[in-house]
């Protein structure tokens, strides 16, 4: 590929110099710099993407390989004034899962006659996938 030469343009009498007279100041000297930057820019944001598409993936990956190895949960502390349902819906959430069903399994897990909890009681969450 040949190199570009820089196009010349004419000065006016506007300008300083006499009508006619050729320069070699090279035409929208700016533009080229402004789509050096903008090209070098796209570069970037799609390195960015790769990397972050690329982290996903091994987070999928890794999430789907573990998921043969059995899953503990979480165990909690039991404090003064904590109630089941509370602690089910602060730790699973209310907004994927139906907190009754979640309740049971917790009493179920932690052999629960009652839902009532006494302070210094250890309970634990068990795994439930999302």
């Amino acid at each position: 590929m040949k190199p570009r030469r820089a196009e010349t343009r004419t000065t006016g009498a506007s300008r300083g110099g006499s009508p006619g007279r050729l320069t070699s100041k090279p035409l929208h000297r700016g533009r080229r710099r402004r789509q050096q930057r903008l090209a070098g820019l796209a570069r970037l944001a799609l390195v960015v993407l790769i990397l972050v598409l690329l982290a996903w993936t091994g987070a999928r990956i890794a999430q789907a390989a573990g998921a043969d190895e059995p899953l503990t949960g979480v165990v909690y502390v039991v404090r003064s004034g904590d109630t089941l349902w509370d602690l089910v819906s602060e730790h699973y959430g209310t907004q994927r899962h139906d907190v009754r069903a979640l309740v049971d399994l917790v009493e179920r897990e932690n052999h629960l006659a009652e839902p009532a909890l006494v302070p210094g009681q250890r309970i634990r969450f068990p795994y439930v996938p999302e």
